[in-house]
Formats: structure tokens, sequence, C-alpha cells
């Protein structure tokens, strides 16, 4: 058997955070660094607190001030499962709510707080473990980013058989919430991708799973309420030889749905995905060029040649046209970023619910005529899984700055996910936002047994509190009540067909986005692109028994604290972001980890400052990922 055994380094050499001056250390801090030692790395200052408090999605102020504390009290950065344990068996004993977190990438409230208490940030747990060549599988925790293991992966031969979209999110979040994502169509749900998990109990137990215990398949798609994943044995492959993208377009999109039907009956691409002429057209307008034909387009993409002769003859006989091989090139490197869009916002708003086959050309139609009756551009897209299905999505440009307009688009998203309902569709996520649909999403049945099963193994009610089962509020159970199943589905009956004639009324398209700062904050989609090895853990290097390293990939786009680049002495004065002309300016006796003022075009991210002590802000030149970032998708060996 051979195992390449691997170890990121650093986390063990960092100093512990040290308070501030103005800011001493709060009690559930303490409390957490006598139980992990006086080395744990723990946040507490509230700047840094406030980073913990959203996810990726933008959320109607109205709606989070009714929650009852999403600012943690305090954010504790493992370094193992036991660290994990420990924190959740201290928690569970003094009664303090636990919010596990990885990358914070699902966007409907699942890693966020809603009783303060404790974050987990398992983002921290980032080690390739091992690497089984023979065994072909890989040990990890759950920290490791997707795009990270790949690159380990690649350097042993061996490559990833399904991964999300959002590459640069967790390999235990991705278990925890959605688990459908590239390559779906031929290898399937994650879970079928998965031999083990350890995982860390409500109370601070620690067990393993694998995919024949009987408990194996609740700690997927639960968002972290049975328990915390802290590690993945997780099944790769061999890399395909050669790999090819196809184009094929249509007029009508129900023509797209047929030629699909038809395809997959007779041919096994890898993944097949659907795009709308609306969101044709956005791809096109982030190019600033008319570079795509905007028509129903399909993007197939097949691994060593199988699928592709079936493709072309499939597009032959019923008329539809090929595109020219670039083009299916592009879309393909670009599916590690869907939120790009964001930025002509500078707000995203949607709904993601899975269909038959035979329904989801109905289901998009509805959807088109509700968001349009709300003046809206809706764009639709959606991914083949296996089981004949396929996982949609409706996505719309909105403004977070419209306090009123934008809270009727988010109300607008939970009907047009109701209406996809009665059209069979099955809700993706759960988290806060949609905990009325948590049984359409599970099935009445399956949502019992969940129910029974939380209430046996977390008494308390401490892990993940406030969201996917119910919603507790400041103000009582008011806000758990009128979101509950009944009441919520009840009260969108009512007042849902006012929605889209107010939201028509409310909305006005931005002509701009405010000054740099405030485009800076709203544009940036909190994808991790920009993040070396991930924002809450420090650049790191692997090494091999033998001695070799092997470098944690590194984003080409440098990161700027305070103005100044991670490797670069700090300079006085104006210095120039790579990549973008005009300049960052800082003030270098501005406080540590904060960019005090940008130039035009520059977003803000958050990023990790050298020596990993907490989030800070980085710099992103928008359009420069344009290309390097397909770049960086080819290099790694996945086209």
């Amino acid at each position: 058997m051979v195992v390449t055994s691997l170890k990121t380094v650093g986390l063990d050499e960092l100093r512990p955070l040290m308070p501030s001056d103005s800011e001493p250390e709060g009690a559930t801090a303490k409390a957490l660094r006598k139980v992990l030692g006086p080395k744990a790395r723990i946040i507490w200052r509230g700047a840094e607190l406030d980073l913990y408090a959203r996810d990726q999605a933008d959320i109607p102020e109205s709606l989070r001030r009714m929650l009852v504390r999403t600012t943690p009290d305090a954010v504790v950065q493992p370094q193992s499962t036991e660290d994990v344990a420990n924190v959740v068996s201290a928690a569970y004993d003094l009664g303090i709510p636990i919010t596990p977190r990885g990358a914070a990438s699902f966007p409907l409230g699942g890693s966020v707080p809603t009783m303060g208490g404790i974050v987990v940030d398992l983002s921290a747990l980032r080690r390739v473990l091992a690497v089984d060549k023979e065994r072909i599988v890989a040990d990890v925790e759950a920290g490791v980013r997707w795009s990270t293991l790949q690159e380990v992966l690649r350097g042993d031969g061996l490559a990833l058989r399904t991964y999300p979209s959002s590459w640069f999110s967790t390999i235990g979040g991705w278990v925890a919430t959605g688990g459908y994502g590239i390559n779906s169509l031929k290898f399937g749900h994650l879970s079928r991708n998965v031999q083990a998990l350890q995982v860390v109990t409500p109370t601070g137990g620690m067990e393993w799973v694998d995919e024949r215990h009987p408990d194996f398949k609740l700690y997927f798609g639960t968002e972290g309420q049975l328990g915390l994943v802290t590690r993945v044995v997780l099944k790769v492959r061999l890399p395909p030889k050669a790999s090819e993208p196809l184009l094929v377009q249509f007029a009508e999109g129900r023509d797209a749905f047929a030629y699909a039907k038809e395809l997959l009956a007779s041919a096994s691409p890898t993944h097949v995905l659907y795009f709308d002429p609306h969101r044709m057209h956005t791809f096109n307008r982030l190019m600033e060029a008319p570079f795509l034909r905007e028509a129903h387009s399909l993007l197939i993409h097949t691994e060593n040649g199988v699928g592709a002769k079936e493709a072309m003859e499939v597009a032959a006989s019923r008329g539809a046209s090929v595109a020219p091989r670039h083009h299916g090139s592009y879309l393909w490197r670009e599916r590690f970023f869907p939120l790009k869009p964001k930025r002509l916002g500078p707000g995203i708003l949607g709904c993601e619910l899975t269909f038959d086959h035979a329904t989801a050309p109905a289901a998009f139609e509805r959807w088109h005529a509700m968001a349009a009756k709300a003046g809206l551009d809706p764009e639709l897209e959606a991914h083949f899984i296996d089981g004949g299905r396929v996982l949609g999505l409706c996505t719309w440009l909105t403004d977070p700055r419209q306090t009123r307009a934008f809270t009727l688009h988010a109300a607008l998203s939970v009907r047009m996910a109701l209406a996809g309902i009665r059209l069979g569709g099955i809700p993706y996520g759960t988290g806060i936002w949609q905990a009325p649909l948590m049984p359409d999403r599970f099935g009445k049945e399956y949502a019992r047994t969940l129910r029974e099963e939380k209430r046996r193994r977390d008494p308390k009610g401490l892990l993940n509190p406030g969201k996917f089962f119910g919603i507790k509020s400041r103000y009582g159970n008011v806000l758990g009540l009128a979101m509950s199943p009944r009441m919520a589905k009840l009260g969108m009956a009512l007042a849902g067909p006012m929605i889209p004639r107010l939201a028509r009324r409310a909305y006005k398209p931005p002509k701009e986005h405010g000054d740099t700062l405030d485009r800076s904050r709203l544009e940036c989609s909190a994808c991790g692109a920009c993040i070396p090895g991930g924002g809450a853990a420090p650049e790191g290097r692997a090494r091999q028994p033998g001695g070799r390293a092997v470098d944690v990939p590194v984003h080409p786009l440098r990161r700027v604290r305070a103005g100044v680049p991670e490797r670069a002495p700090a300079r006085r004065g104006i210095r120039r972001a790579r990549g973008d002309r005009r300049a960052a300016v800082r003030r270098p006796e501005g406080p540590r980890g904060r960019v005090l003022e940008a130039g035009p075009g520059l977003r803000g991210v958050p990023a990790a400052p050298r020596g990993g002590h907490g989030p800070a802000r980085a710099l992103h030149v928008p359009g420069a990922d344009r290309g390097r970032a397909a770049r960086r998708a080819a290099k790694e060996g996945i086209e």
C-alpha cells in the first residue's frame, strides 16, 4: 500500500492572539483558554467578531435585526479534532451555544450565530493528512479547501471525483450543506463519494462513521445540527487523459432540455450545464464584449472522448448549433465563479431547487414570469445531476442599499421557492432563511426523524441553534411562529400576489455603486478566491516524509494588509496594486489589518494577515482574476 502523508506546518508555531489595551479578554474567551491552553487561537475583539456575524449572503437589515444576536462572544480556531471536542464539551456544560463555520460560502445563514455564543472556525483544520494511492482515497481535515486538495492530488497523479462550484469552500462545509455540484451527473451526491467521517457529537464526544453505518447519512445536509464533521475520508480517482467541453445552443429552452434527455439516454458525459439567454448575456457584460451567442445553451463536459461523438450526432439530428470550441472552454473555466455577476448589481438574490427533467422547463418558465412581473431580469442556470434530476438556480441583480426593494426581493425568493415546490421541486438548503421549507426539503417522515435525533443527541439545543428546525428571535417566538412551515406558506399565499407589484415600484436600478469603499463592500461576493489557503488559517507548506515540501496554492493576486503587499516591506506614501493602474492609498500608522482608503476599482475582501492572527482586509482588483483564474484552473489539471 502506497500512502503519502502530508502535514501542513506553521499552526503550532503561531503565538497566541494577545489582547489589545482597549479590549480585555472576555469571559467566554477566558473560559476557552482554560480548556485549550494559553496558545489557543481565540478571537474576542469586536471588529474581528463582526466578520463572523454574516455569511456570503446579503440579508435585509430588518430581518437581521430580528435575530437575537448574530455577533458571537468568541471565535475559536481549533488545531485538532480534540480541540473541537474539548470546546464543544465545555460549552455544553456551561450552556453556551456553538455555531460551526467553514468558509461561510453557503448563503442561507447556516454558519451565522443567532444567540451569540462561540463560533468554532473549522477552516483552521486545513491539513491533508494522507493520500492513499492504492485505495484511491484522501484523508483530510474538514477545513481543507477543495482548491487546495486538488493541488495536492495533482502532485500524486490523482484527481477529485466531484466538487462544488464554490471552489474555495471547505470539504466539511459541503458535507454539512449541499452535496451536488460539478460532476454529480457521473459520480452522484457527495455522500456517495465519501468513505468515512469523523464527527464531534453535540456533547463533546468523538466518533467515526463509515458509509455502512446507519448514522452516516444524518451528517449530510443537516448543517451541523447533529454533530461537527472534523475529518473526511474522501474517494478520489485517476485523472482523465483528456477532457473537452462542448457548447450546444438552441432557440428554445424546452428544446435544450429535450436534447439533454436524449443525450443522457445514449451517452455518459461527466457534466451538463444549462444557461438561459439572460445568463449568456451576463457573461458578455462581464467581458464587455459580445463574445458568446445569447441563446439557450448546454455546456457538455466529456472525458476521454466518452459521449463526445453522441453529443455531436444528437445535436445534428435536432438542428442545434455547436459553438466554437473556445467558447465552451471559457464557460467551463468560469464554473468556479457563479457569483461574479454580483459586481453588476451590486447585489444578487435568487432561489435554488432540484427538479425532475420533465418538470424543470415549466418551473424555469414560471420563475422567469414571476421575476419579470417584479421588474427584474432573471438568469436561469441548471446542473444536471444523477437520478434524472437537475439542480436549478434562478438569480437576479438587486441593490442592498435600497432597503424596501431589497426586502421585497428577498420575499420574492421565498415565493418563487414555494412555486417551485408546487411543481415538484425540492429546496437545496435550509439554514435560517429557508427553515420553513425544511419538511419540503427532506420529506415529512425524514424531517420527523431528524427532529427526534436532534432531541436525543442535543437535548439542550446548543448546537447551531435558532435555525433549521425552527427560528428564534429577540421578540420571543414571534419570528419562529411567522416562519413556521404552515404560517410562512399561509402568509405568502395572502401577501405573495402583492410582492411583484410593490417590488417593481420600490426598485430603482442604480446608476452608481457609491464611493470606492462602499463599492468594494457591496461588490465582493466573499467567494474566497483572493484568499491564499483560506482566511481563517495562515499560509503553510505541506511536507512529505522524505522532506519534500509542497506549497499550499496561492492565488495569483497579492494580498494587501493596511495597503502593504504581504511579502513586501512597508513604504510610505502610495503603492500601486498589481493589475490596476490606480493606486491604493495607505496610512502607515493606521491600525493593523485595516485598509484605510482604496483607489477606484478596488474591492475589499476578508483575508488572513501575516502570522494568521485573525481576519483582516485585502484588496482585490476587479477583472484581474478573469484570465488568471482560468489559467489556474487549467494548471490544476481539472479542465
